[in-house]
């Protein structure tokens, strides 16, 4: 029996060597006896140079390997799109299941993804996310297992990173996601984990497959993504019902069940504040969250970093409580952003103040009693501001145009030069579509 498998690969401006070891292993996978499929590369809006040097490699390919292989990119072009390629992808896939790997790992190779999609050929697992054995970043520990674990704390139990940057699933269960209140940026993110654990009643698969982490990207760019998750959040805390109804009997809940975290949080604020700060008792300092004006909450944690320089707090701040103070309370707190280095990012201690950002968050939404209205999907894209997501209720119909992407490989060159400089021009998403599609009509 031959299991079928699509290979969704997204891509933007990557180092083209690791490209071609991730596009090489995906066809090394399909050639396994027994499997069949296609690649989809979706390249995001990268620069004529990237996208020309993919294109030629794919051409080259042809003549030695019988794969099926297609680049497309997003429309409408909107940033960040990562989760706009896989509803194209998976709107193009032919195949049972969809296995989607980022282009950006030095040590992907057919055996990792192989370990990944096998699961899926049995037909009881829907849904397979890694454990990928290294540090889980920031939008792993400060966003998303927050957010499971104040929302989806049965989810919490089987997969503790949610965005490893590996996914498969079959396409089933993909294609149920997408087809309505899909949030195709970095929301989309979250939706694939949260909303395929519930298409495929709970039969997902946390396999140990080793992964080499190798960028860092900027604190302003995370805080773009802390945004476009916790609206996602937000809106399937909302659509599945699970907006607790007293936040303090929540808390107490969150706390006893997650023992190790409350103890690894208590060590941290025993060995970095001085108890005229902040207490180390998790659910007293609960109680101090509360007690504080929710405007003030971001000020606060920006004032703990700079009495203890401990960075841990500066990115709650900015992953945290500034993006549920702006979209829940329609508040803008009005700080500049501090980056960090790269040796200081290697530095935090991420897995200890988790339990912190679960202590602000429930703070910031218990201040709020129109939780309930986040269920309606239209309402959370708009409560997030332009300059941090650019998905929009107006940009919806535009996803209807060209609902399976721009096939790259299909366009002149005139016509791809001109397609790709539609992403980069600084221009905003409504506009950047109306020139698209002047392009693709005289193309």
């Amino acid at each position: 029996m031959e299991n079928s498998v699509t290979v969704v690969i997204p891509h933007y401006n990557e180092q083209f060597v690791v490209v071609q070891k991730t596009i090489l292993a995906a066809i090394e996978l399909l050639e396994q006896p027994g499997i069949t499929g296609e690649i989809i590369l979706f390249d995001g809006g990268s620069h004529l140079s990237s996208v020309k040097q993919i294109l030629e490699f794919v051409k080259n390919l042809e003549n030695d390997s019988k794969q099926d292989i297609q680049v497309i990119s997003p429309f409408p072009p909107i940033r960040s799109n990562k989760n706009l390629g896989i509803l194209h992808s998976a709107e193009r896939a032919s195949s049972s299941n969809i296995i989607i790997v980022d282009s950006d790992w030095p040590n992907m190779s057919a055996d990792l993804m192989s370990q990944l999609v096998t699961p899926l050929f049995t037909g009881e697992i829907k849904l397979t996310l890694p454990d990928p054995c290294f540090p889980a970043g920031r939008d792993n520990r400060l966003v998303g297992a927050p957010i499971l674990r104040i929302f989806f704390p049965e989810i919490y139990q089987v997969i503790k990173l949610p965005f490893p940057g590996m996914l498969a699933a079959s396409t089933s269960v993909i294609s149920e996601i997408i087809q309505s209140n899909y949030h195709p940026d970095w929301g989309g993110e979250l939706q694939l984990l949260v909303s395929g654990f519930f298409a495929g009643r709970g039969s997902i698969a946390n396999p140990v497959i080793p992964l080499i982490q190798q960028k860092y990207r900027s604190i302003r760019s995370k805080i773009d993504d802390a945004y476009q998750m916790w609206r996602t959040g937000l809106f399937l805390g909302a659509y599945y019902g699970r907006m607790p109804h007293n936040w303090y009997t929540h808390v107490a809940s969150l706390l006893s069940n997650y023992s190790a975290e409350v103890e690894a949080l208590h060590r941290f604020l025993k060995n970095h504040t001085a108890t005229h700060m902040l207490t180390s008792d998790p659910f007293l300092l609960y109680e101090q969250i509360t007690q504080r004006p929710v405007g003030d909450i971001v000020a606060w944690l920006l004032s703990l970093f700079e009495l203890t320089s401990r960075a841990e707090f500066l990115l709650i701040a900015y992953s945290v409580a500034m993006p549920l103070t702006e979209i829940v309370h329609e508040s803008a707190a009005s700080v500049s952003v501090h980056e960090l280095s790269v040796p200081q990012i290697k530095g935090l201690d991420l897995k200890s103040v988790g339990i912190l950002c679960d202590l602000v968050a429930c703070a910031i939404l218990s201040s709020s009693d129109k939780l309930e209205a986040f269920s309606s999907s239209e309402y959370c894209i708009d409560r997030v501001p332009a300059q941090y997501s650019e998905l929009n209720t107006r940009l919806l119909p535009y996803l209807e145009y060209q609902k399976k992407g721009i096939d790259l490989r299909k366009l002149d060159p005139e016509a791809l030069s001109l397609a790709m400089n539609c992403y980069t021009r600084k221009l905003g998403p409504l506009e950047r579509a109306e020139q698209l599609i002047k392009v693709l009509q005289n193309g």
